[in-house]
């Protein structure tokens, strides 16, 4: 086993299309990438004592994170039949309204293998 076969791909950082239900789907960046290491890393030095923060304030810094570096865009998502648009800040709050939604998100992004070409392995 090579440890070069742990390699994320140029699509970590460019982000990847996910189907979500019968015509949505998402495009998000690795967890990894540097992006998102970078929005987190603004946002704990901003916060040094994140942890110490009310669960909701945590919960909207987490999900500004995420609508910052890791969802790029959206297609067909709908609130209550309503199309919802991807701008920046309709994705921070459906991830703060929607935690499944935002674990199923945070999932997607911390999956390595997401961001990997497929490699012949013996």
């Amino acid at each position: 086993m090579d440890f070069n076969d742990f390699a994320l791909d140029a699509i970590a950082e460019e982000g990847r299309w996910f189907s979500i239900g019968k015509d949505a789907r998402i495009k998000i960046r690795s967890a990894e990438s540097k992006k998102y290491k970078k929005v987190l890393a603004k946002m704990y030095e901003a916060y040094p004592n994140f942890s110490m923060l009310s669960e909701e304030m945590q919960e909207e810094l987490i999900s500004a994170a995420m609508a910052d570096g890791l969802v790029i865009t959206w297609e067909n998502f709908e609130e209550d039949g309503t199309p919802v648009e991807p701008t920046r800040d309709e994705i921070a709050r459906i991830l703060k309204v929607y935690p499944v939604f935002r674990r199923h998100v945070a999932n997607l992004a911390t999956s390595v293998s997401n961001f990997q070409q497929s490699r012949d392995r013996d």
